[in-house]
């Protein structure tokens, strides 16, 4: 039981207190104040940024703490009744970020529920929320995926002496059978035919005295056998880079694109190295030193929600928490460590000042625009951060030192980018010209005049990094989008 379960009881309590907001909870209780900034709606609706990521920061505290505490049956209806209040101001907050009353209306509704359950629920719990002891583990059978991760229809068992049958399930769907296996570990690929997705792998072992094994992975991400093709030496393609400075001289404003074949090593670009306003792009440096932080096992980490929301949505309220834990309280520590993740993943040009503004989230001679920001990336710098990832997710051990990801990390990693929410400008630059069955795992960022999406799109020919920069006073989501659409077209071509 953790510590901070002790003070559980002195929330219920004290909901009237309104002490100075710490900048995170204590070890020993989660005090009165905290609530007490929780239950203040005031924070999301009076539009101060610090305010908002306040409360994003401490509810998301607050909800870890509840996270990693198993009530008895009588102290239930008060670890719910918490719960409600963390999840609603964390969706609160959310919705500031995103510029969206619905959500931030949805996470105000969810807080008063909490709010309102509070009162009974302390009653049946007088002395506390007091942990159960947590079940023992059963015996690991499932070795390969783990659940979080992006695979490549490759499962590996350990499969135990006696068994009679092993059978694998794909979203359900019986898809595997192997009679008498050996003992020992198994590796087993799943057909072709099995489909690309999220979804919850199954293994069912059964014994020859008659008993069942069974082992889960869930939310894995399944991508074509096909896709672990991945090598980072680079090879001009003449034709496809006299294809790009076409594709880039039609367009009214400033381009930047890169494009590497995994497969082969082929690669392309038009005004690569030019610098731009990175927006949120470079958000990418900070997943991939929080994968790294929390792994061995960052599926597992109390900081995956945060991983999660930047990877979907791009949210800044998850960056900025990111970034203060992984300097340990310290924004400038955070900033020098996720820029020097960038340069090991290959961006040497990329730069990460700083935290982001919560609800903002809105020639021969390189073409570079107006130094509008000291956030700056370029399209070769993103090429290289996705192609390490997805080299060191298919193994390879140069791809793994150099990144400083393990296999699991940099797969969790690329499951994470997979599940980008499809919605608005966070739709990308890419994605409304693949066909829909085809996965991308991508990053995408924008301000008002710059619109950017790097993306490794699994094709038919295996994986290929696209990355597309654009700048213009005044530019539509729809031009960048058309130049985004002959730019994927002659990538996958």
């Amino acid at each position: 039981m953790t510590k901070a379960v002790v003070g559980f009881v002195i929330l219920a309590f004290a909901l009237t207190a309104r002490a100075a907001v710490p900048a995170a909870l204590p070890a020993d209780a989660v005090p009165a104040d905290v609530i007490a900034a929780l239950t203040s709606a005031s924070n999301a609706r009076s539009g101060d940024p610090e305010a908002v990521q306040r409360r994003y920061d401490l509810a998301r505290t607050l909800e870890e703490e509840l996270a990693a505490t198993r009530p008895t049956p009588s102290c239930r209806a008060l670890h719910a009744a918490l719960s409600a209040i963390a999840h609603g101001s964390v969706v609160a907050a959310e919705g500031f970020d995103r510029r969206n009353d619905l959500i931030r209306h949805r996470g105000e509704r969810r807080l008063a529920e909490g709010l309102v359950a509070l009162r009974p629920a302390r009653s049946t719990c007088a002395k506390g929320i007091r942990a159960e002891t947590p079940t023992r583990r059963k015996t690991k059978v499932l070795l390969a995926p783990l659940p979080g991760e992006a695979f490549f229809g490759e499962v590996r068992l350990d499969v135990p002496t006696g068994t009679r049958r092993v059978e694998l399930r794909w979203r359900g769907h019986a898809l595997l059978r192997r009679d008498d296996p050996r003992a020992g570990v198994l590796t087993l690929r799943l057909p072709g035919t099995s489909g690309t997705g999220r979804g919850a792998l199954q293994a069912m072992l059964e014994t020859r005295a008659g008993n069942i094994l069974s082992a889960r992975a869930g939310r894995v991400w399944l991508l074509p056998a096909r896709a672990r093709r991945a090598t980072l030496r680079e090879q001009k393609d003449a034709a496809l880079t006299v294809r790009l400075a076409s594709i880039a001289a039609g367009f009214s404003g400033f381009a930047g694109i890169y494009v590497h074949e995994l497969a082969t090593g082929r690669t392309a670009s038009w005004n690569a190295e030019a610098r731009f306003p990175a927006a949120s792009t470079v958000k990418l440096g900070v997943l991939a030193a929080a994968l790294d932080r929390w792994g061995p096992r960052p599926d597992q980490s109390a900081y995956l929600y945060d991983m999660r929301a930047l990877s979907a949505w791009s949210s800044n309220l998850a960056a900025n928490r990111l970034l203060r834990s992984l300097g340990s309280g310290e924004v400038e520590v955070g900033r020098r460590l996720v820029e020097r993740r960038l340069r090991r993943l290959g961006a040497t040009a990329s730069t990460y000042p700083g935290e982001y503004r919560v609800g903002t989230t809105h020639t021969s001679a390189p073409l570079q625009p107006p130094p509008v920001s000291t956030r700056i990336t370029t399209a070769a710098d993103l090429g290289h951060v996705l192609a390490n990832m997805q080299a060191a997710a298919a193994g390879s051990n140069r791809a793994q030192r150099s990144s400083g990801l393990s296999q699991h990390e940099a797969r969790i990693g690329i499951a994470l980018l997979l599940d980008s929410e499809a919605s608005g400008e966070n739709v990308g630059l890419f994605r409304p010209w693949l066909p829909q069955r085809m996965p991308a795992a991508q990053k995408h960022g924008w301000i008002s005049s710059a619109r950017h999406s790097a993306a490794v799109i699994y094709g038919p020919r295996g994986p290929v990094v696209v990355s597309l920069l654009t700048y213009r006073g005044g530019l539509t989501l729809r031009d960048a989008r058309l130049l985004g659409r002959r730019v994927v077209l002659a990538a996958l071509r």
